[in-house]
């Protein structure tokens, strides 16, 4: 029996296989990504803000307001907060403006996150019909720009609440990144220290640095990620030194 994953692992959940059959890609083709890879410098302060924006359940909208974004076990839900945004206009029309950009942020996000399921997003009043309409039709194009195909919208409810559905498919990027009660985990601590040593090692190219982890980052890099510690020698040499410590972030400090 020949099977391929079509959804990663998430939380709780197994992933899911399917069947393979004629339809399904060659070998070596992505089942649902094509992304190209991109190496980029050690502490890349873009890379560094994506992972940071990923993780946070506040964002700023372009012209102002706010998208919060809550996970929860059976959906994920998103409120647009208009606090601080000036406009013009009717209320019908500052609440559509909103609301469409909320929905390619929305829309950006969940690629980002690599989220799925049932999402319900709620839109700002007052809505009419047309408007309503106009949302669905925002949203729906937004989700295609993003490759987030086979996805279902419904136009936003009398009560203002548009429901989507997306397939599952990557393990999101918090399940990767944290641990069960939404703190770090272990590897993501390690490899932040590690970022953070081969950065400043990098800048500074004859100087010996010890990098101090949190014990249980330490101990991951002990039992799981020691050939990190091989290739780092072979690109710095031996002027690396790692240690254990009790507070709960990476810290690197020149050697004596």
């Amino acid at each position: 029996m020949r099977v391929t994953i079509a959804a990663e692992a998430r939380g709780d959940k197994l992933p899911r296989a399917e069947l393979l059959n004629d339809k399904t890609p060659a070998k070596g083709q992505l089942v649902w990504s094509n992304g190209a890879t991109e190496d980029v410098a050690p502490g890349d302060p873009i890379v560094a803000a994506a992972f940071d924006e990923a993780l946070s359940s506040a964002l700023t909208l372009p012209r102002g307001g706010r998208l919060r974004i809550e996970r929860t076990h059976a959906l994920t839900s998103v409120d647009i907060d208009t606090a601080g945004r000036q406009g013009t206009g009717t209320a019908a029309s500052r609440a559509l403006q909103i609301n469409l950009e909320a929905c390619r942020e929305l829309a950006r996000q969940l690629k980002l996150r690599k989220l799925g399921g049932l999402v319900v997003l709620d839109c700002v009043a007052p809505l009419n019909a047309g408007s309503r309409q106009k949302i669905k039709d925002a949203m729906k194009s937004e989700l295609r720009a993003a490759d987030l195909t086979s996805s279902t919208v419904l136009a936003p409810s009398q009560l203002g609440l548009m429901e989507m559905s997306l397939p599952w498919r990557e393990t999101p990027i918090c399940d990767r990144l944290q641990n069960s009660n939404g703190d770090a985990s272990d590897e993501t601590l390690c490899l932040e220290g590690l970022r953070i040593l081969e950065q400043t090692a990098t800048q500074n190219r004859l100087d010996r640095y010890t990098l101090e982890l949190p014990e249980r980052a330490y101990d991951w890099l002990e039992k799981v990620g020691r050939p990190l510690k091989g290739l780092l020698a072979d690109k710095y040499g031996q002027r690396l030194i790692f240690q254990g410590f009790t507070k709960s972030k990476p810290s690197v400090y020149k050697s004596p």
